[in-house]
């Protein structure tokens, strides 16, 4: 997403930065122009609305660490206009690509309608880089207007001051994640990220947030500690290690990383032949899942956290992967698998969180954990055979929205 400003002398209004900053402005989604609407009292189309650049350029910078490190939120950019008519212009991150959707908004006062519909999926440094610009040139044009002391500029000045300094960076995007504004948040919003700090690093740290609720936070934590002590060996996968060369090998061959769920497959393909796993063997449980990967005397937790399915530890001697039980017993297996599937693509030396979140990672964790559980050359030939969806999520002990989404995914799915 660009915007171009063609900028006005003398706007009209009361505040300073929006008589400054009052320009035609022209909003791109890829290469689609999405600022064009018609006005429907001349029934004329224009490519530009008129207004001051000002209050999305602020609505960006308040909600930049949301932004640039949220999972879970959506924005809108009419949230930002202040009064202005801006196009509907939805943005989604997810912890390494914003999907960016423009849809067609007919506004009644003033009667004018935007008629564009379009998206892209790009990545956050790309983001990063376009928004910025959009920013810095709408300060470069408040300092040639002599307005000074701006909200934005102290707010750019904070972001800027930041990024220079890796502890303050890494909590600006956690509390992002969280959904909180790391320049105003509470003592008590502070702590908890601080906390979360301590079990969980570098990207493991937001993911963890997005999936939790400010007041399940130190449950979470929680349950973490104490699982993984109640649990000790019986959580150990020491064969896991052994696997991670031929899926990194794999990956770094075959794929860029602009879809997760190609990830997610062609790391359980390279993960199923480091195993000499049949692709029509059915894994029954969790312990039989761990014992793939070593372990003779797996269990799965004895309760839940809130916002956590599974976590895994790579910190110990053997990677260790506490699951908790609650559910049906195919989703234990999927959380068992999508922890594993996490370690194998990240080789994270410290923890991470399986939740339900939607964000990238947790995407690449699903799809190895369908294509180790349920291939999709196999549940595909099950569907040709005449085998319902249930039919098929019950002999491979998966839930039935996994072999639909699975089967989306690789082109294979009919719906009949």
């Amino acid at each position: 997403m660009r915007f171009s400003a063609e900028w006005l002398e003398d706007g009209i209004n009361e505040s300073a930065e929006l008589r400054a900053t009052d320009c035609f402005l022209e909003i791109f989604v890829g290469e689609r122009l999405v600022s064009r609407f018609v006005d429907n009292r001349t029934n004329r189309a224009h490519n530009r609305v008129v207004m001051p650049a000002y209050p999305p350029a602020e609505g960006i910078a308040r909600n930049w660490w949301s932004l640039m490190a949220g999972r879970t939120q959506t924005f809108r950019l009419r949230s930002f206009r202040e009064g202005f008519t801006l196009p509907d212009i939805q943005l989604e991150p997810d912890g390494r690509f914003v999907n960016i959707t423009a849809e067609p908004f007919e506004y009644g006062n003033p009667p004018v309608n935007f008629t564009a519909r379009c998206s892209e999926r790009i990545p956050i440094s790309a983001f990063e880089r376009d928004m910025g610009a959009f920013i810095e040139s709408v300060l470069e044009r408040l300092s040639e207007e002599k307005v000074e002391n701006s909200w934005l500029r102290a707010r750019w000045d904070a972001i800027i001051e930041c990024q220079e300094d890796p502890d303050e960076l890494l909590f600006c995007e956690a509390a992002g994640a969280l959904g909180v504004d790391p320049y105003l948040c509470t003592d008590e919003e502070a702590t908890l990220v601080e906390l979360s700090a301590k079990p969980f690093a570098g990207d493991a740290l937001p993911e963890f947030l997005a999936g939790c609720a400010l007041d399940g936070i130190r449950e979470a934590l929680k349950w973490v500690e104490e699982s993984e002590a109640a649990l000790g060996d019986r959580a150990a996968l020491p064969d896991l290690p052994g696997v991670v060369p031929a899926v990194r090998e794999r990956l770094e061959a075959n794929v860029g990383e602009d879809r997760p769920w190609e990830v997610g497959y062609l790391a359980a393909k390279a993960c199923r032949e480091q195993i000499d796993l049949a692709a029509t063997h059915s894994l029954r449980d969790p312990s039989e899942i761990a014992s793939l990967f070593g372990a003779s005397q797996f269990t799965t937790c004895s309760n839940r956290a809130n916002g956590l399915r599974a976590e895994v530890n790579g910190m110990a001697d053997y990677p260790r992967v506490v699951v908790a039980s609650y559910g049906h017993p195919s989703s234990l297996n999927f959380a068992t698998m999508r922890a594993i599937g996490d370690y194998l693509v990240y080789r994270s030396h410290g923890r991470a969180p399986v939740n339900d979140t939607h964000s990238y990672r947790q995407a690449v964790g699903r799809a190895f954990a369908a294509e180790m559980l349920a291939p999709a050359d196999v549940i595909a030939q099950m569907q040709d055979e005449g085998m319902g969806v249930d039919e098929i999520a019950a002999e491979r002990n998966v839930s039935e929205i996994a072999v639909l989404h699975h089967l989306a995914n690789c082109g294979k799915v009919r719906l009949t």
